[in-house]
This record gives C-alpha cells, sequence and structure tokens, in this order.
C-alpha cells in the first residue's frame, strides 16, 4: 500500500461513481445492463447510481484515463488507495473484475464510504471459479444501512421500517412503494444498526430471507428487540427466496398492478404473510 496522500476520500469516491455510472451505458456493459433492468427498471435504477468498471485490458486504461481527467494526482495512485485497482503480475487489475456491476453504499448523509460489485458468473461458475456472488471495498459495515440515506424521511413519517437482507431487496422494495425500507447487506443485525435506526422509530419489522440464515437472524433479532426495547414484527413471504424475487414474479405476473403500486403508499401487509 502506498503511503497515504489522500485525507478525504468522499470527493475522490464521489468521481468514481459518476464515471462508472457513465461507462454503464457503454457497449462493454450491455451484459451488466441487461441483468440489471430485468430487475428494475430504468429510470428507477437510475436513482441507486448504479456503474460498471472493466476488470482489466484496454477497457480498463481507458477508464482510468477518464478517471485522471482534472485530477491532481496519478489515477492510478489514487484508485490503489480507495482499494479499487491493484497491480497483477505487473499489469493493472480492478478489484472487481469478477464482479463488474457496481452499487455505491452511501452513509446515512449520503456520502460515499464503499462500493460493492456484483458478479455476473452464473451459481455453478461462481463454485467453479471461486467468485464471490458480491465484492465490497471494506468499510465498518455494522455502524451502516443500505438505502437509509433515501428512506429515513419515510421511516419517520411512516414510524416504522422494514429491514431485509439485500442490496436488491430494498431497491426492489423502494421502487415498488415501500419507501421506508434499509438492507443489513446480510443476516446479522448488529446493535450499531438497531440504535441507528431507533433514531427514526421503535417499530422494526423484517422480511429475511426464507432459508436457514434468515430464520437465525430473525432469532437473534427477537432477542434484541428484548435487550434493546422496540417492537419488532417478521414478515414472511409467500412463495420466494427474498424479496427482490417475490416482486419480480409480481411483476411478471401482473404487471398492471406492479405499475399501479410504484411509488405509492404501499403497504407490506398486501404482499407478505405475517406469522
Amino acid at each position: 500500500m502506498i503511503q497515504s496522500r489522500i485525507h478525504d476520500k468522499v470527493p475522490y469516491l464521489k468521481k468514481f461513481i459518476e464515471l462508472s455510472s457513465n461507462w454503464l451505458q457503454r457497449d462493454c456493459a450491455k451484459t451488466e445492463r441487461d441483468y440489471l433492468y430485468d430487475r428494475i427498471n430504468k429510470d428507477d435504477a437510475a436513482i441507486w447510481d448504479f456503474g460498471y468498471m472493466p476488470g482489466g485490458g484496454e477497457d480498463l486504461v481507458s477508464f482510468m484515463d477518464e478517471y485522471g481527467m482534472g485530477l491532481d494526482m496519478d489515477p492510478y495512485r489514487v484508485l490503489e488507495e480507495l482499494g479499487i485497482v491493484y497491480r497483477y503480475y505487473k499489469k493493472t487489475r480492478s478489484f472487481f473484475h469478477d464482479n463488474t456491476l457496481l452499487i455505491p453504499f452511501h452513509d446515512v448523509y449520503g456520502r460515499p464510504i464503499s462500493i460493492s460489485g456484483r458478479t455476473m458468473s452464473n451459481k455453478e461458475q461462481q463454485k467453479k471459479n471461486n467468485i464471490n456472488k458480491y465484492k465490497h471495498l471494506p468499510f465498518d459495515k455494522k455502524n451502516h444501512l443500505y438505502g437509509l440515506n433515501k428512506t429515513y424521511k419515510a421511516i419517520i413519517r411512516k414510524d416504522e421500517v422494514v429491514v431485509v437482507e439485500g442490496q436488491f431487496d430494498c431497491m426492489s422494495g423502494f421502487n415498488y412503494g415501500i419507501d421506508n425500507i434499509v438492507a443489513l447487506c446480510g443476516s446479522k443485525f448488529t446493535f450499531e444498526q438497531i440504535m441507528l435506526l431507533k433514531r427514526f422509530t421503535n417499530n422494526i419489522s423484517t422480511i429475511f430471507d426464507n432459508d436457514e440464515a434468515g430464520d437465525k437472524g430473525y432469532e437473534k433479532t427477537e432477542k434484541q428487540s428484548e435487550k434493546y426495547k422496540f417492537n419488532l414484527n417478521r414478515k414472511i413471504l409467500d412463495g420466494a427466496n427474498d424479496l427482490d424475487e417475490y416482486l419480480k414474479a409480481k411483476r411478471q405476473d401482473n404487471h398492471d398492478f406492479f405499475t399501479k403500486s410504484c411509488h405509492s403508499e404501499f403497504k407490506t401487509d398486501e404482499l407478505i404473510i405475517h406469522l
């Protein structure tokens, strides 16, 4: 690691996010766009600042050259310090080499603090090539919740927060009208995250994945609700593993209903079975 010259990484991350959003619209990112727009329509996707970064080769060189425009530092040195690129056998390689669909992560004040990369490889390819489904630039995840910077006002207004596991669950729910939603980016609900939410509401509803990890996550959260004195309500999806999967199926089965429900005061009771 080079000696740090960046005292405030926020403007450099913002510049990177803006450039990667531009690259997402280019021909080289067609696979990523197709994957994204199959889950979220184009207008809604723009809300979340998705991006694309080439994994290597000439496209990566071009990306870095564009990033360097207007900088007072070598773009490679900046991106290396941010953890976004590194040297591999004397070649420059992206940290997101196998995870090229980028999802920025912001704190509650809207400042970028990390970036996640989603792979386009299927489960078989992920297993065969030892590719993680997601890769995250390191940050203190226990202190933050994905989407909170966009949803805290609705949480206050509704006096309730809906907590899901994944980022796409959060985005799909928000774009469906569940505007008081946040994501853990996992199934572990930390003390710091609970205290952060209690600044806005004392009523927490969970829609964890329908799997063993989701069940264990809820059991732990149930104990936390007694210890930290918040109201907890579990919601279970009918016939789907997670909220993104559920809403995608609902959109395909009943497009008119989906369109009508978008960006409305949508009630989660209309699509969720309560325990």
